[in-house]
């Protein structure tokens, strides 16, 4: 399985697949409902109000709280703030560093290529070197407190890796903002696969009533094909899902895992 672009905007979103008395419905996250067109608006709503249970894509209750609390006018907030019904929350207790270490990413360095997941913003919204570290600090005790399992990573020490790995590449800091995005879409995965979809069916098979489930338009194709029982691919370990990228950014990889910070990688 290699590594592709997201197709999704908030411009062709939400898209909505209905399997049984299950809708799924999928956006992007960060979209603001304000700016989008009255007609998807009207329809996302009238989907979550005949509902009788309401499923997010989400990590925990504190998690959705905090993006609420933040004031993010996104289609989720929207459906939490209009429905009366009973929340569900797909990732209530999921680890996913634990997850992510089972296919062998190296525990040590998962805070590191998370954090590069959101180098490109990170980048553009600092004006030197310390705000930029300064950002990353904010973005990671953030991430701290929604991720299960991220409450344990280091960020002093992370911090330190970042700069420490940005110092090997001081030609190319968009290499190592790519190798962030690819780590990103790679979590992705294994979460469809190890937690959305499990979720899913257990949520659909113990729920009576009409079930309306948000979550990333990415994740739609993948669920709808569970809930119809067809198989979906399994997910690849880290090492191989490595070895089928493009060779600057394997070779990269392979630079900081094995020579910038040495000792762990699985063989």
């Amino acid at each position: 399985m290699k590594y592709q672009n997201h197709r999704f905007t908030d411009k062709n979103t939400p898209v909505y697949e209905e399997v049984g008395d299950l809708l799924l419905i999928g956006t992007v996250h960060t979209a603001d409902i304000k700016k989008s067109p009255r007609r998807k608006v009207e329809r996302f709503l009238n989907e979550i109000l005949k509902s009788d249970h309401l499923i997010l894509e989400g990590y925990y209750h504190k998690a959705t709280k905090l993006l609420q609390e933040k004031g993010e006018p996104n289609y989720e907030r929207t459906a939490v703030n209009n429905f009366q019904g009973p929340v569900y929350y797909l990732e209530e207790g999921s680890d996913f560093r634990g997850i992510a270490e089972r296919y062998g990413v190296r525990r040590d360095l998962i805070g590191l290529y998370d954090l590069f997941c959101d180098l490109y913003d990170i980048v553009s919204m600092s004006h030197s070197q310390d705000d930029m570290l300064d950002t990353m600090r904010t973005d990671l005790e953030t991430k701290k407190q929604i991720y299960p399992g991220w409450n344990e990573i280091d960020s002093d020490a992370t911090l330190r890796m970042v700069h420490v790995t940005m110092s090997n590449f001081p030609e190319n800091p968009n290499l190592i903002a790519d190798i962030g995005i690819m780590f990103g879409s790679y979590l992705g995965q294994l979460r469809e696969y190890e937690i959305l979809r499990p979720k899913t069916l257990e949520f659909n098979a113990t729920l009576n009533g009409r079930k309306t489930e948000i979550v990333g338009a990415d994740h739609v194709r993948c669920l709808a094909r569970c809930l119809k029982g067809e198989d979906v691919e399994h997910p690849e370990e880290w090492k191989i899902f490595v070895e089928g990228l493009e060779p600057q950014y394997k070779d990269t990889i392979r630079r900081i895992e094995r020579d910038i910070f040495p000792g762990q990688t699985p063989e």
